[in-house]
């Protein structure tokens, strides 16, 4: 019931009985905007007086205002009624109008608005003290919206015995009704958010509107819930979209025909709330929501939004949540929806400095993991190519045919309770192999937001707590003690780790991580290692020639074999091809049989001087220089039938080597110098056939390990099938798991017991699950187990923070920051950027000490200064390998020069690509690149890792890598 269209019919009524008493009028009620109500009256005689003294309306059960003594004509509960006499002279000058005004059927006329949009419009919203409010929207029905934000309210209430407050704002197709066990009468006597905003704006006495009349409450202590949806000690309170029973509010017949049901008030009074006037509605919910809090006191609000975008969501959602969960399917037109959203997000966040947390959630029918994958990609290409730094929770949530039974005759009201029950699992997710679930995300998050201590971290731990303990720590430990050891050693790993670092033994012996690949290197068939710069590829190369390295290395992998280890190209004395011309001179050599004769020649010559003890050739062995003379000793071995006593001599020494039981291992590194890069892609070149010896390797005592980039290995030509080839290398590629596996083996090395303590003093109810921690340290090398997650996790949490920023998260996880920030192009992360970041951020972190409630917040390490520190460092690592063209191209679009500005952004246009380029060559006054030119350089921008081409993006084809954002000062491209 609205009070307003009780008026309506109550004066309708008055009328009707004029009439059929006998007077001869015509008139017709209109309902304006503004809820003002007007009563045209046309008389001829200009007799009739319209008299509303005595009319009552019927006012509700519990009203303050005992039935049937509200008079419609009262003006301090309604505002004045408008009555206009229409007098004969008048009709007649209008006839035409008129007869069409009082010929319709209807004596009743509502005017009403369109709902419309009003995006990109953010007035100030009034700050109040509300509970978490929480909304869920979705781009198109069917994909689970209301049912989860039902099971987050029994799963909530139920689990931490919590207050819940629903709010039904799919007006157009309210859902909620369909829950909780609310039958027809429940449903009818009460009505909702349209009634009771329509009655507060039209009422002069607010005081008169009672919210819980607008309010179903659903608890075991109302008796309202017999079937446990809101658990012992929880409340659910429901206030749904309006009371659309079909019922007759006034059984008898004088009602106008519109205005006679449930249903009628409140489609009446929907068409009358004007959705659009931002500053108003959200006024108006504030208001309402104020009253609710009063009188209810919940401990958390769930808006229910209308799918699509639309001025619910927009005006009132989006601007009174803390936290909103967007719910998406896998469809294709899905994609401009999910799209749409995050634009909303981020230009709100933007307008009011990042205030708002979103949740992403797909909605999957069938074939989880790929849609899901397929999902989270589409996120992924959002922040390409807006240069979004978001990385928010995002769970996949799979189709369960039972939950689409609710509320229909098949429900027996098991169904939610199943799927909500807090000692199960509710709702699978596919994030990553983890066991987070959304409805349990979404409880966490709201605990947080009323600092309530997390339940969800504390109350599982690997090892269960079930003994006493207490550790021996300090009273306090001051965070400076912990990042001062660290800060020096990373500063001098960012100083001394370039490439071409050369090992120590200290570092090797203490700090080097030995990685799972490592286990394939005494593996025959995986004879190429493959790396981009910055993975730790040399280092690996000279750590081999240690044997204390080797020795830990053989017991990390239980290798119990003699293996040796020669490093065959020194690079002290790389024989540089060609700078010598190093190159078949005759036409009558084939090249194949050239190169395979010169790396035989190579093998051969550092086998020999490795073994001298073992064999001797009547061959004389040589050094090996990049010279004249080097050349004229291959070139005079390679030519002669020498070639078949140096093949002799090498399969007498693989028989020599079967017979002691020796392996030996020999690695080649160094070959970007030993063969230059531009002729790496040439079919005939000395590579190739290196890689051809590896793949038909004769000797079986004998393990080659080419160690290659990856962006050199990918353009390699004379190699008839590469697909072959993947599964025989060895990918240094690190994951994040291994990026933190290896910080915190330095930092327990570092800090020894210091990390452990400073542990047990801010975890003071994991005690034990800290010792565990510890024994893992103290037994295994300080290496965690990468199948240990949890503890990685644990400790990343602690020492960065579980966020990015604690109070928003929609910035990602820390332990996903990390990858998502410093990975190239090419998805592939090295060591290399994560040391550079870090030496940066604990220098800072010491430089101004704080003792924050973590090591390292993710203030320090996410700050623009901080990754540009950290790319500069990595490319100047990396354009030393190129020509160079990469480096005047990169160090000029670190400049700010205005004329680079318009190609700025993170995805760009294969035109404005080409265009930078010229203009980078025109800024530096060098010749202008054209054609082959251009794209010979953006192909080198894509095999350092700086730029990725993707073919299904036909507008900005070319995305630049996150890790460069901050140094080539990018920005979010024009595509939104």
């Amino acid at each position: 019931m609205i009070y307003s269209f009780q008026q309506i019919t109550a004066i309708l009524k008055y009328l009707r009985k004029q009439v059929d008493s006998g007077a001869e009028f015509k008139y017709k009620i209109v309902k304006h905007l503004n809820h003002a109500t007007s009563i045209y009256i046309y008389d001829k005689t200009g007799q009739f007086q319209v008299d509303l003294s005595n009319i009552t309306i019927e006012t509700p059960i519990g009203s303050p205002i005992p039935t049937g003594q509200i008079s419609v004509n009262d003006n301090n509960v309604f505002p004045p009624v408008d009555v206009r006499y229409i007098s004969e002279i008048d009709y007649e000058e209008d006839k035409a109008h008129y007869d069409d005004f009082f010929s319709d059927e209807s004596s009743f006329e509502g005017v009403t608005r369109r709902l419309d949009n009003a995006f990109g419009k953010y007035p100030q919203v009034k700050s109040i003290t509300l509970p978490p409010i929480v909304s869920f929207y979705s781009y198109k029905g069917g994909v689970g919206r209301t049912t989860i934000l039902a099971a987050l309210a029994s799963f909530h209430a139920r689990r931490m015995g919590a207050k819940v407050l629903i709010l039904d704002c799919d007006f157009e197709a309210p859902g909620l009704v369909n829950f909780f066990g609310m039958n027809e009468d429940d449903l009818a006597a009460k009505g909702g958010i349209v009634e009771y905003l329509t009655d507060i704006a039209y009422l002069q006495n607010k005081d008169i509107v009672d919210i819980s009349q607008y309010i179903h409450t659903i608890s075991a202590g109302a008796s309202k819930d017999p079937l446990g949806y809101a658990g012992d000690k929880g409340i659910i309170y429901v206030m749904n979209a309006g009371n659309v029973s079909v019922n007759k509010i006034d059984p008898s017949e004088d009602a106008p025909a519109d205005l006679q049901s449930h249903q009628d008030h409140f489609l009446h009074g929907l068409a009358r709330l004007d959705f659009s006037n931002a500053e108003l509605i959200i006024e108006q919910f504030q208001d309402m929501l104020l009253r609710a809090n009063d009188s209810f006191h919940p401990d958390v609000i769930l808006i229910d939004s209308r799918t699509g975008f639309n001025d619910i969501f927009n005006n009132v959602a989006l601007r009174l949540s803390d936290i909103v969960v967007g719910l998406f399917g896998t469809s294709k037109q899905n994609i401009p929806g999910l799209y749409n959203f995050l634009d909303i997000i981020s230009a709100k966040n933007n307008a009011e400095d990042q205030g708002l947390e979103i949740v992403l959630a797909n909605s999957i029918a069938s074939n989880v993991r790929q849609s899901f994958k397929n999902f989270k990609k589409q996120i992924e290409q959002y922040n390409q190519d807006t240069g979004n730094e978001w990385n928010p929770e995002v769970f996949a949530i799979e189709y369960i045919p039972r939950m689409a039974e609710i509320g229909t005759p098949t429900d027996d009201g098991d169904i939610l309770l199943d799927y909500t029950d807090p000692n199960r699992y509710s709702f699978p997710d596919y994030q990553n192999g983890k066991g987070d679930r959304l409805l349990e995300y979404l409880s966490y998050r709201i605990e947080k937001k009323n600092l309530i201590n997390d339940p969800i971290l504390t109350q599982e731990v690997i090892f269960p707590n079930n003994v006493d303990i207490i550790p021996d720590t300090k009273i306090s430990i001051s965070n400076i003690e912990i990042l001062e050891p660290l800060s020096d050693f990373f500063m001098n790993q960012n100083i001394s780790h370039a490439e071409n670092l050369r090992y120590n033994t200290e570092f090797l012996n203490e700090y080097y991580y030995f990685r799972n690949y490592l286990r394939d290197l005494f593996l025959k068939e995986t004879f190429i290692v493959r790396g981009y710069k910055g993975t730790g590829k040399t280092m690996l190369y000279h750590a081999l020639e240690d044997s204390q390295f080797v020795n830990k290395l053989k017991q990390f992998t239980n290798i119990t074999d003699d293996f040796r280890f020669v490093n065959i190209v020194d690079p002290e004395n790389v024989l540089e091809l060609s700078a010598l011309n190093f190159k078949p001179q005759n036409t009558g050599d084939r090249i194949e049989t050239y190169y395979r004769r010169f790396w035989i020649i190579y093998i051969w010559n550092s086998l020999l001087q490795k073994f001298p003890e073992l064999y001797q050739s009547e061959i004389p062995c040589f050094s090996i220089m990049s010279d004249e003379t080097t050349r004229r000793n291959f070139e005079n071995l390679m030519r002669s039938d020498k070639i078949l006593e140096i093949e002799f001599d090498l399969k007498r020494l693989n028989e020599i080597f079967i017979t002691k039981n020796i392996k030996v291992v020999i690695s080649f590194d160094y070959l970007d110098k030993v063969v230059a890069t531009a002729e790496w892609s040439s079919y005939y070149n000395p590579i190739s056939q290196l890689i051809k010896f590896g793949q038909f390797n004769p000797y079986s005592s004998l393990f080659p390990k080419i160690f290659i980039r990856t962006d050199l290995f990918n353009n390699i030509q004379g190699i008839n099938n590469v697909i072959a080839l993947e599964n025989k290398i060895l990918s240094l590629d690190w994951t994040t798991d291994e990026l933190f596996a290896y910080f915190f083996k330095v930092v327990y090395k570092k800090t020894e017991n210091t990390f452990i303590q400073w542990l047990h003093l801010h975890n003071p109810d994991k005690e034990e699950y800290i010792l565990s921690i510890e024994h893992f340290f103290q037994t295994n090398d300080a290496q965690i187990p990468l199948e240990q997650k949890e503890i990685l996790e644990f400790l990343v949490n602690n020492f960065f923070g579980e966020y990015i920023n604690e109070h928003i998260p929609n910035f990602g996880r820390s332990y996903e920051w990390f990858y998502i920030n410093l990975k190239n192009a090419n998805d592939v992360i090295s060591l290399r950027p994560f040391i550079a970041l870090l030496a940066y951020c604990l220098k800072n972190a010491v430089d101004s000490p704080s003792n924050n409630s973590v090591l390292l917040p993710g203030n320090y390490f996410s700050m623009p200064a901080a990754r540009e520190a950290a790319a500069a460092t990595h490319l100047k690592d990396i354009w030393k390998d190129y020509p160079d063209t990469l480096q005047l191209v990169l160090e000029t679009l670190h400049k700010s020069d205005p004329r680079l500005d318009r190609f700025r952004h993170h995805s760009i246009t294969a035109s404005d690509l080409s265009t930078l380029i010229r203009t980078v060559f025109e800024i530096e006054n060098r010749p202008i690149p054209q054609g082959d030119e251009i794209q010979s350089i953006i192909k080198m921008l894509q095999d350092a890792g700086i730029i990725r081409y993707n073919s299904l993006s036909r507008k900005y084809p070319y995305s630049f890598a996150f890790l460069y954002k901050y140094y080539l000062k990018l920005k979010g491209s024009p595509l939104r």
